[in-house]
């Protein structure tokens, strides 16, 4: 006859802090949402300081015939700081950081890309809320590799 033995089980949270890679949406109040659609459009939903929400979107290039749709796609945040050698910090004035994005196509074709978002906030030299600006983001992509 198996014996049932009782356990006490004791959870512990312990809270800890993650660095933010970015990119972030400047107002850490607001969202924003990063998808690529079948045909090759990065798209990116962003709410605007007054709650309203609009997009920003960019072609990947590598996705040229309306036949070849992407079937496959992943995005993550990347630490780089820099952009065609240049610091991200001196091309955006806002949270900056890249996404890498890797996508495969129905040609079997596989594809990564580095992306940037520009908030569009002005260089200002006085400190001035993120949440007091409009935005205007753009989007940037550069292609990594081709397969």
């Amino acid at each position: 006859m198996a014996q049932e033995s009782r356990r006490e089980i004791n959870y512990r949270y312990e809270a800890s802090q993650a660095p933010v890679l970015g990119p972030c949406h400047p107002n850490h109040s607001k969202s924003a949402f990063v998808c690529i659609t079948t045909n090759g459009l990065l798209r990116v939903l962003w709410a605007q300081n007054n709650g309203k929400w609009f997009e920003s979107h960019t072609e990947l290039e590598s996705v040229v015939s309306s036949d070849d749709l992407i079937t496959h796609a992943a995005i993550c945040s990347d630490k780089s700081r820099f952009w065609n050698d240049i610091c991200i910090t001196v091309l955006t004035s806002s949270s900056a950081g890249t996404l890498l994005i890797a996508f495969a196509t129905t040609s079997k074709q596989l594809c990564t890309v580095r992306a940037l978002i520009d908030w569009g906030l002005p260089k200002a030299t006085e400190k001035v809320s993120p949440a007091q600006l409009p935005l205007n983001p753009t989007v940037r992509t550069r292609h990594l590799a081709h397969d």
